[in-house]
């Protein structure tokens, strides 16, 4: 199976210390050198068939924005040498983010995925300093350039316990500020999720859910990609097709020193590493994510979202050690979501919704 995507970890140091961080027990953080960096493209490249999208990831990625301009330039070059198509983007908390840096990435055509929790309290409650206070302050002074081409910008907003009553009010402030497109997460791996905060995030969905349908009746253009994507995924064959994100198949992430692990998430988790980059792949370590959609789970067999839910190797792993044990947030979530892109799309296709269409069309083109 060609490669089409890869998170490229460039660093593990960050000018952050946001307390759900994945990285945060990685020490001492590494940083990628330019020869792995070239040794990273040439192997996806040779792995690649007509397409190559590369994410560009840390800790913080722009801590290595030297690095990010010697590997697009060299990426470049050798897809054209290739005939494969090769695209950019970067994941950011955008707090280094300047003139020089947003031109770069705007000649470049870079997606830039930014990290905004919501509302400014909600977005300092996690995501702090080294020194401990808030960091919406900082990012605020690069909004401005930011908005400039709003299209380029894509929101990722994180759900934790305690920022979820204001959930609804962070989506909100996100649209109202200009931004265009935005995904909320939950971080399904913080504690406190308890059944109150379960029923708030669930009633503080739903708003939001009815909110975006009234956006959409007016013309708004404001993208919510997890209800499109929910949507457009609803007739998916999961089980015979494979989990929708790809992990550890047609995805992968790579670390500084060129381990290779199923998705982003795993970098850096003892024993989930699939390969390196001048090894190649560990066969049998793989084959569990070609095969992850079609198990057949004891626990699920009876369950009416069983290979429909979008199951998660990662979060099993983290919070069992099994990549296949069901976890109780995870199926709280997969039956909250699939009711609501239920709902989303009986709304959208009654009333002949022309966004919602296109939309749908686009991504069931490019996704399933």
């Amino acid at each position: 199976m060609p490669i089409t995507h890869c998170a490229i970890f460039l660093t593990e140091r960050c000018d952050l210390a946001c307390t759900y961080c994945y990285l945060k027990n990685i020490a001492p953080a590494r940083d990628m050198s330019e020869k792995a960096g070239m040794d990273v493209v040439d192997f996806l490249l040779s792995r690649a068939k007509e397409y190559l999208s590369i994410s560009f990831f840390g800790g913080e990625p722009l801590l290595e924005f030297d690095l990010i301009k010697k590997l697009i330039s060299y990426a470049r070059k050798r897809a054209e040498e290739n005939e494969i198509k090769i695209t950019f983007s970067i994941n950011t908390n955008g707090i280094l983010i300047d003139r020089e840096k947003i031109d770069y990435l705007r000649k470049n055509r870079m997606g830039i995925v930014l990290s905004i929790d919501g509302l400014p309290e909600s977005h300092d409650t996690r995501r702090i300093t080294k020194e401990g206070g808030g960091s919406f302050d900082l990012l605020n002074k690069k909004i401005p350039i930011l908005l400039e081409d709003p299209r380029q910008v894509h929101i990722r907003m994180t759900v934790t316990p305690d920022t979820v009553s204001k959930m609804f009010c962070g989506v909100k402030f996100i649209h109202d500020i200009g931004f265009r497109s935005l995904a909320v997460a939950m971080d399904r791996t913080a504690p406190g999720w308890t059944g109150d905060k379960k029923k708030i995030f669930a009633d503080e969905y739903k708003e939001i859910v009815d909110w975006y349908i009234d956006m959409l009746r007016e013309g708004d253009k404001f993208k919510l990609i997890d209800l499109d994507y929910g949507a457009a995924s609803l007739d998916h064959p999961y089980r015979e097709k494979g989990m929708p994100c790809e992990a550890g198949r047609s995805g992968i992430a790579i670390d500084p020193v060129g381990i290779i692990y199923p998705c982003y998430r795993f970098v850096g988790m003892k024993d989930t590493a699939i390969g390196d980059i001048y090894n190649g792949f560990d066969d049998e370590k793989r084959k569990i994510f070609f095969d992850y959609s079609r198990l057949n789970i004891e626990k699920c067999k009876n369950c009416p979202f069983n290979f429909r839910c979008h199951r998660c190797p990662w979060l099993s792993y983290t919070i069992t050690g099994d990549y296949s044990a069901p976890v109780d947030i995870n199926c709280f979530e997969a039956d909250l979501m699939i009711g609501l892109f239920r709902y989303f799309r009986e709304k959208m296709e009654k009333e002949e919704n022309e966004i919602y269409r296109k939309r749908v069309e686009i991504l069931k083109k490019k996704y399933f």
